[in-house]
């Protein structure tokens, strides 16, 4: 209850009970006893207290918090739309690098393969005079049957950065049925098809990494092992 002659500038009294909202409207001098005009009276008895009146009370003050809460939710799903795109593009960005590192990897070990091939041929050329032989398996690249001492064509046995096996497809010499060559296992469709080096010119234009043949063609033919 409000006592008359009391002035209450700028605060309001406001109770709720039993899910009722009940305020004394601004007292000034001469309206102490005038309800409000759209709120319920403070019933007898009940004391009031003070608090500072709510933001647009009295000016559809629910619909502005309505509005606010929209245009939140709203920012809130625009910046996780945001966030997903830019998440996917950063992943797409990302696993090309990778496969265009792959794609080097492949080009540079194959190449080494293709030359240690070379090395043992040329190799077996100069050791018995005339032609030269082809390995049996990639890992007489690494030892050479027809040494004694250890006779390295391949620094090392390398695995195919596309697959990440060591599931390379030999090429064999149509004459003696040797490895002259090896390539990927794999039938994925590569990034580069130009400006290859130019022993590997033929590389252009081909659809899957498989068509990348790593091979060495001596310019005689071989001959067959008697």
């Amino acid at each position: 209850m409000f006592t008359a002659g009391v002035t209450l500038l700028p605060w309001t009294g406001r109770r709720i009970m039993n899910g009722e909202t009940y305020m004394s409207h601004r007292l000034t001098k001469g309206n102490e006893n005038q309800p409000h005009p759209h709120l319920n009276p403070l019933p007898e008895g009940e004391e009031t207290f003070l608090f500072p009146p709510l933001q647009g009370e009295g000016q559809g003050g629910d619909g502005v918090f309505s509005e606010q809460k929209g245009f939140t939710y709203i920012a809130v799903m625009m910046l996780v739309v945001i966030m997903g795109i830019t998440l996917s593009m950063t992943g797409r960005y990302w696993s090309t690098i990778a496969k265009r590192d792959r794609e080097e990897e492949l080009l540079f070990r194959g190449d080494q393969i293709r030359k240690g091939i070379e090395m043992y041929y040329k190799w077996t050329a100069q050791k018995h005079g005339g032609s030269g032989l082809y390995p049996e398996s990639l890992e007489e690249l690494l030892k050479s049957k027809y040494s004694m001492a250890p006779k390295r064509s391949l620094r090392r046995m390398y695995k195919d950065p596309i697959t990440g096996k060591s599931d390379w497809i030999v090429i064999s010499d149509p004459a003696t049925k040797k490895i002259m060559g090896v390539r990927s296992a794999s039938d994925e469709e590569p990034l580069k098809t130009s400006n290859f080096p130019l022993t590997y010119r033929e590389f252009e234009g081909k659809n899957k990494y498989s068509d990348w043949v790593f091979a060495y063609a001596s310019q005689a033919p071989a001959q067959p092992k008697k």
